[in-house]
């Protein structure tokens, strides 16, 4: 996300992010992971891809277990230490999303 966003950034001077952040969008490979749809990027902030994949990965099955908990922490430090993002905004970012998911999944 981070790299996707930089690049855009680089060379449109604007925030680009992905959009659509579900798991079927990527594929891990022996040197990273990548992006295989881009039909939903669009202009935004950084935070709205990191807050969205924070909810998804949370809510995937199983859900909340304590190693993903865990594992959120990790991510939200590595933010914190490496990347220029505003944390409340993740933070603001991930319970919309929850709200969104639980609002689909109701309906459903």
């Amino acid at each position: 996300m981070r790299d996707f966003n930089r690049s855009l950034y680089y060379v449109t001077g604007k925030s680009y992010i992905l959009g659509d952040i579900k798991f079927r969008n990527f594929f891990l490979g022996r040197d990273g992971t990548y992006r295989v749809d881009l039909e939903d990027c669009r202009q935004g902030r950084v935070e709205e891809d990191l807050g969205r994949f924070i909810a998804f990965f949370l809510t995937y099955q199983p859900v909340y277990t304590e190693w993903k908990q865990s594992q959120c922490r990790m991510i939200k430090q590595y933010c914190i230490e490496n990347l220029d993002v505003d944390m409340g905004l993740v933070e603001s970012e991930t319970e919309r999303e929850l709200i969104q998911m639980k609002k689909r999944r109701k309906s459903n």
